[in-house]
């Protein structure tokens, strides 16, 4: 492994360059440090490992907007209203 400074240099597009320095700006540190962190979180994304299955890629998504079990019960009793109504509506109509 090499122990001199490599050199990188990038072109960016307007929306880049303005990027670039409200993040240079907020973070506090040189762009060459912006661009560091920027590479180092795409390689840890890189390196995680892949959901197997769709309940493990939505994972972090479950439970996001309240209580599931309170939403679940919710549910089952509007089903069962509906059930109620159709079965009542259906006797008077015989």
């Amino acid at each position: 492994m090499s122990t001199h400074p490599q050199f990188l240099s990038l072109r960016l597009s307007s929306d880049e360059s303005r990027l670039m320095e409200r993040l240079h700006a907020s973070l506090g540190v040189s762009k060459s440090e912006v661009v560091k962190k920027a590479l180092r979180l795409l390689a840890e994304q890189v390196n995680q490992p892949q959901p197997v299955d769709a309940f493990a890629a939505g994972a972090g998504l479950f439970g996001r907007y309240g209580d599931a079990q309170r939403q679940s019960s919710d549910i089952k009793q509007v089903v069962r209203e509906r059930l109620a109504n159709k079965r009542s509506s259906q006797i008077v109509g015989r």
